[in-house]
């Protein structure tokens, strides 16, 4: 459980510097490629068809990075729930060992019980022994006294 807390801590601390490298590049990189569009259109004297061409290569770029964004957004929602799947198997083993432990609890608990029980058995056995030895003797008492004419003693 140690080892696949110490594994989570680790993977979360790599996504998370992962993602943000990667982030940071991307940001670079639309800065880069920003710049790269500003000279392009900055040069003298271009044609309206040059004009047009300029606004859909921008228009295409938004749209390429809002989807570069996005994507490093699912990614990150991804490792996430990767987390999330490690931390419930981490809990989902917690629990089966808690509950190996209860039910070795509960184990003993019932042999206990079936001692009890068979002691309990034991007594009532001796107990209705000895009931019937006194119902005997009680019967040779009266069959004696009976057979006796003088007073009870």
């Amino acid at each position: 459980e140690k080892s696949l807390s110490l594994s989570i801590t680790k993977i979360e601390n790599e996504i998370t510097a992962l993602n943000n490298k990667g982030e940071l590049l991307i940001r670079e990189r639309h800065v880069l490629e920003a710049k790269i569009s500003s000279m392009r259109h900055e040069q003298a004297s271009m044609s309206k068809v040059a004009q047009t061409l300029a606004r859909e290569e921008k228009a295409v770029l938004a749209k390429i990075h809002d989807t570069e964004i996005e994507k490093a957004t699912i990614q990150n929602e991804m490792a996430r729930l990767e987390l999330d799947q490690l931390n419930v198997t981490q809990h989902n083993i917690s629990l089966q060992q808690k509950r190996k432990e209860e039910l070795a609890a509960l184990s003993d608990v019932e042999l206990k019980i079936e001692a009890q029980e068979a002691a309990i058995s034991r007594t009532n056995d001796e107990i209705d022994k000895k009931t019937a030895k006194i119902a005997k003797l009680n019967r040779q008492y009266n069959t004696m006294v009976e057979g006796y004419e003088g007073e009870e003693p």
